[in-house]
């Protein structure tokens, strides 16, 4: 536990929070891991330590109140993994287990209810989830056996079993998975064998299989057996094969694809090469190359590229700078408590790190 409880304007109480202590970000850390979502962000430092802050009207904070934070809120416990939704949090312990806590009207969290939490509950009994990732009102998970998992919403068969029924605890979808991204409405992953499935709502062809059919059960991408890492984003796709090259689908009305256009692609396309890490958002993506370089595409209303201008671009544009403030632009208007972003002293601009993507921002952490 951070024994530390002070900001520069003094101590802070927490003394109505019986599962979590506001941290200074100071004393946060190194971190390891972050997660943002559209008005509230967690990360987790190289202790296991848990800090969330933001907004917490639904108690995604999980610091047992409703009450909104622009300080990090330390939850007990080791944590290994976690990822932020629509208003809720799903993370694994450093034991297997996992929990999750916030809003639970489509019975995202799991636990067999639909009735928010604002503390964290324990998701079944297990202690070998290995891997976790929250969608809009979707959870997708993995086990260490490979097993793949889903529950809450399914209106658009974005669970991917075979069914538009929601469901409010965990039901397996299939075996030999390595990797999941849970995007608004829709699911993308990759199995163990090295190959990219897709499913749920599939509009602009997000999902890749060369239609604009949802389907509520996984569809084969391809015939690759070489893909290294996906992201869903809100209406498109990402991904990195081993060979590093970038591929996009989906929605490209603001260039977020990447491919100087802003036609819509129900295939993949490539991108281009060099690419170790990527991140999709909301109409907008970001990238880091091998050499450790960033890289920013898409919607830039907000200035979330963080190039200094707020120009759409429909090719991905090198960052090497990111303005004062430690993001790409602060105009969120899903930001309802005033921030939720990590502090300056924890954003790099041209480093092989980590990415995340809120509405209209973008945090970059330094790997330690």
């Amino acid at each position: 536990m951070l024994s530390e409880n002070k900001r520069d304007s003094g101590t802070v109480s927490a003394a109505s929070s019986t599962a979590g202590t506001e941290v200074p970000y100071e004393s946060m850390g190194v971190i390891t891991m972050v997660s943002a979502g559209y008005n509230h962000t967690a990360a987790i430092n190289k202790d296991g330590e848990l800090l969330l802050w933001g907004s917490n009207l639904a108690g995604q904070l999980g610091d047992g109140t409703n009450t909104s934070s622009s300080a990090p809120v330390e939850i007990d416990g080791r944590w290994s993994t976690v990822s932020v939704g629509n208003r809720y949090t799903v993370a694994i312990k450093t034991d297997g287990s996992l929990w999750a806590w916030g809003n639970n009207g489509n019975g995202q969290l799991g636990n067999g209810t639909t009735t928010a939490s604002n503390i964290p509950v324990r998701i079944g009994t297990g202690t070998d989830w290995k891997m976790v990732s929250a969608g809009n009102h979707h959870t997708m998970a993995i086990k260490t056996d490979g097993t793949l998992w889903a529950w809450g919403y399914n209106y658009y068969g974005q669970l991917g079993n075979g069914n538009t029924i929601q469901q409010n605890s965990p039901v397996k979808i299939g075996d030999g998975w390595s990797m999941v991204s849970a995007g608004y409405g829709r699911a993308t992953a990759i199995k163990t064998d090295g190959t990219l499935w897709a499913w749920g709502v599939n509009w602009y062809g997000q999902l890749g299989d060369g239609t604009t059919t949802a389907s509520n059960i996984p569809v084969r991408i391809g015939t690759g057996t070489d893909w290294k890492m996906v992201s869903a984003g809100y209406y498109h796709t990402m991904a990195i094969k081993t060979d590093g090259s970038l591929w996009a689908c989906g929605a490209n009305g603001d260039g977020e694809l990447g491919d100087g256009t802003t036609g819509n692609s129900s295939v993949p396309v490539r991108i281009g090469d060099g690419w170790n890490f990527v991140s999709a958002g909301d109409n907008y993506t970001v990238a880091i190359k091998t050499d450790g370089s960033l890289w920013a595409w898409g919607n830039n209303r907000s200035g979330q590229l963080g190039n200094g201008t707020s120009l759409v671009q429909t090719r991905p544009i090198q960052v090497t700078d990111v303005p004062a403030g430690g993001d790409g632009g602060d105009n969120n208007d899903n930001d309802d408590n005033g921030d939720g972003r990590l502090p300056p002293t924890l954003v790099a601009t041209a480093v092989a790190g980590i990415i995340v993507l809120g509405p209209a921002y973008w945090l970059v952490v330094r790997r330690p």
